[in-house]
């Protein structure tokens, strides 16, 4: 297993994540990009613009 920690809205650190991990075993079974979102507002007030986070 190879782990790495990256942003998931960082389409070119994944990319790098996922090639790290084939280099160094080869080939590619599973990729997990799990993200965490935490807020004390109801997830409908939640805004998807970056000025929020």
């Amino acid at each position: 297993m190879v782990t790495r920690e990256a942003d998931v809205r960082d389409l070119g650190a994944l990319q790098a994540a996922v090639e790290e991990g084939v280099a160094e075993l080869g080939h590619l079974d599973v990729v997990c990009a799990n993200a965490g979102i935490a807020s004390f507002a109801p997830g409908s007030e939640l805004s998807e613009s970056p000025s929020r986070r």
